[in-house]
Formats: C-alpha cells, structure tokens, sequence
C-alpha cells in the first residue's frame, strides 16, 4: 500500500498511539497508587476537557 493511499498520516498514527499510551500508563499508575497521583489524575481529566470541548 503506497502513502498516497493511507487515511491517515503514519507520524498522526504514532503520535495519537504514544498519547494513547502515556495516558493509559498514567491511568494505571493512578488505580494503583490512589491518592499520590491524584494531582495528576485532575490534570489528565482537564487536559481531556479541554480535548473534548469542541464536541461536548
């Protein structure tokens, strides 16, 4: 398949798929950790707002 052909970017895939990653590290490090990455967990859910406001 030639690069013309793809729907995507490949460099917009692996950013999208090291985003994906990193959150769901930070997420699991939250769900077995609790209150010391609590901070982090309110700045990963505004960062989402913030993602997510154009279509709320």
């Amino acid at each position: 398949m030639s690069s013309e052909n793809l729907p995507y970017s490949p460099l917009y895939i692996k950013a999208w798929t090291l985003f994906s990653v990193t959150l769901g590290v930070g997420l699991l490090g939250m769900f077995f950790l609790g209150n010391h990455l609590l901070h982090v967990g309110h700045i990963v859910w505004a960062f989402l707002r913030y993602l997510a406001s154009p279509i709320i």
